[in-house]
């Protein structure tokens, strides 16, 4: 996300640490806002703010400077997980609540309150790293200019320490996404570890948004009740219950009671009332949702079922002298999945749900699996087969290389190759799949044909699937693009359709839809089946509450695989419950939602 560098700057005569943004960050920045709230910050000074030296940009990457601090961070006291004594630790929250307070004041938003953003010098503790900071300004939900730094689906921050709607990436998020994260931290500080500890990202995200923290006074006997509570307010779910503003923080840790009473009960009686018993209820169908999908996909620990017709495709390696060829690094994901027929012969690994288990499993954008890994990832996925593949390219030449692995053999059953000029990609997809049919025997039929897709227009439609997967507004665009430049590529307006049902005009969904019916025979069946969900079974014509809830039934039958399919199943029983006549429409829904998020625990929609 972010590389940082130690220098001497002559000017300023002292050592300084410059940290620049990398891509992956500054993809939901931009750059402007970045600069305009970054100079914000670079005005604060105070006793416990790492002051902003200065900021700007390098070759197109964003970066600022902060002084070097000599000491060590809060991390490093943490290490071992071994809590602080709490005299101590109300210290270091004192000086934090006192730094939040003045940012706060000054119309800042940190966004990453945590140990290793905290450091320890001379006796005082002191906030640094403001790369991700939020004027507050900007943290009401319209923007005027369409830069935002947080954005549904484009969450930034630490999700160890991430309140529920900054992991919601709501737009709405203000200054209390602080306020909690100070609570995490607290509560790390005075046991050890942080609330939900070791467990995996997307877990820690759901658990934010759904699951109360074990008691901190229940891990600290004798803590003082007072301060108890007060961590465990600032854990609550709804900003509303979290202590108002860091002033008020800092006034409760001024008069905490030290005469050594134990805690009692710490949550207030309004977040009680509000969360306690829906988050039991929440997490009761998390629990359920996870065993139905474990159950569903993996068949179990002891006793996996794998499909013989199920390929676990992990992203392509891509060695090329042409930096515009890595789009094909998840792309080959989704060109792949396009084409295997998956109606009586070969399917893939939704990609979606598959790039959520490969991220989990260590896979980053910079570091690959090992084929080991990649092996036990298809055997939990209950795949068949995983193929392992690469694209070695240059501007005037580009190869795809294809090994496909029977899941837990170490050798490859076949290895594939195709390679072209770049422009005819499509082409070059059709033949591998091609290949790899006829190794296995499994017929000739596939999917829709690429090969009339130009490379400009597969090229913005991946990258519009890349990027509403990973939930970016820019989706839009990157759909439109596609759209613009072959305006009867159903694939690219059926995306389009999906996009703007998050993150556009409603009213402009017209277009696409149409291109996407009229042409939908370039489709898949289970795309196809998505379109029906979309424009109902007797588009143009309007359709009955009925017809929309069995078409959502269909799709969810197609493609129980796809996270999207349980949530249009959810959201059509959600809606129209009462008159399907569902007693129990919001249980029912809640539990689909619940397993979308089994299915893909990155699928933001479930959340919302």
């Amino acid at each position: 996300m972010a590389r940082v560098f130690l220098a001497d700057d002559q000017t300023l005569g002292r050592k300084v640490v410059i940290k620049v943004l990398l891509p992956e960050l500054a993809e939901g920045l931009s750059n402007e806002r970045f600069k305009r709230e970054i100079h914000l910050a670079a005005q604060l000074q105070h006793p416990h703010l790492v002051p902003v030296l200065q900021a700007g940009e390098a070759e197109g990457l964003p970066y600022f400077v902060m002084p070097y601090v000599a000491g060590e961070s809060l991390r490093v006291r943490l290490r071992d997980f071994e809590p602080l004594p709490p005299r101590e630790a109300i210290a270091i929250l004192r000086d934090v609540a006192r730094a939040m307070a003045y940012a706060h004041a000054n119309g800042i938003i940190h966004r990453d309150i945590k140990p290793d953003n905290v450091l320890i010098a001379g006796g005082s503790a002191m906030v640094s790293d403001f790369g991700i900071a939020k004027a507050v300004s900007s943290s009401i939900a319209s923007d005027p200019d369409g830069s935002v730094l947080t954005r549904t689906g484009s969450s930034l921050g630490t999700p160890t320490y991430m309140a529920p709607e900054q992991s919601a990436a709501d737009p709405a998020a203000d200054h209390r996404v602080d306020i909690y994260a100070f609570g995490a931290m607290a509560y790390e500080l005075l046991t050890g570890k942080p609330p939900f500890h070791n467990r995996a990202p997307q877990a820690l995200l759901t658990a934010h948004l759904v699951e109360l923290p074990a008691p901190v006074a229940d891990k600290v006997p004798g803590l003082p009740q007072s301060l108890a509570a007060l961590v465990m307010q600032c854990l609550q779910k709804d900003p509303a219950d979290r202590p108002a503003s860091a002033e008020a923080l800092l006034e409760r840790l001024d008069g905490l009671d030290w005469s050594g009473e134990r805690s009692g009960p710490v949550i207030a009686a309004r977040g009680r009332a509000q969360w306690t018993a829906p988050a039991a209820a929440i997490v009761a169908l998390v629990v359920l949702g996870g065993l139905f999908a474990a159950s569903g996909r993996l068949g179990g620990r002891t006793a996996v079922v794998r499909n013989p017709q199920l390929v676990t495709i992990v992203p392509f390696r891509v060695a090329s002298a042409d930096p515009a060829l890595h789009y094909l690094r998840e792309g080959m994901l989704d060109l792949l999945a396009a084409k295997l027929p998956g109606e009586g012969g070969l399917q893939a690994t939704d990609p979606r749900g598959l790039l959520d288990a490969w991220h989990t499993a260590g896979g980053t954008p910079e570091n690959d699996l090992r084929t080991e890994e990649s092996q036990k990832l298809a055997a939990r996925l209950g795949a068949g087969w995983l193929l392992l593949g690469d694209v070695v390219g240059t501007p005037s030449r580009v190869t795809l290389n294809a090994s496909l692995f029977p899941t837990g053999v170490s050798q490859p059953r076949t290895r594939l190759s195709v390679d072209g000029p770049p422009d005819s990609l499509g082409a070059l997809v059709d033949q591998l799949v091609a290949q790899l049919l006829t190794s296995l025997s499994a017929g000739t039929a596939t999917g829709p044909s690429l090969n009339r897709a130009s490379l400009p227009v597969l090229r913005a439609y991946l990258d519009g699937l890349t990027k509403l997967r990973h939930g970016l507004p820019s989706s839009v665009a990157a759909f439109t693009e596609a759209l613009d430049r072959d305006t009867t590529f159903a694939p690219s307006a059926l995306g389009l359709v999906q996009a703007i049902g998050w993150f556009g005009d409603g009213s402009t969904a017209a277009r696409p839809l149409r291109i996407a019916w009229n042409n939908r025979q370039q489709l898949s069946q289970k795309d196809q089946a998505l379109l029906t969900v979309s424009a109902g079974p007797r588009y143009p014509a309007q359709s009955s509450t009925r017809e929309l809830f069995e078409a959502a039934q269909r799709y969810l039958q197609l493609a129980p695989e796809r996270a999207d399919a349980w949530y249009s199943y959810g959201d059509k029983i959600y809606h129209f419950g009462d008159a399907l006549g569902f007693p129990d429409r919001s249980l029912k829904a809640a539990a689909a939602f619940t397993r979308a998020l089994a299915t893909d625990s990155t699928y933001v929609p479930g959340y919302i």
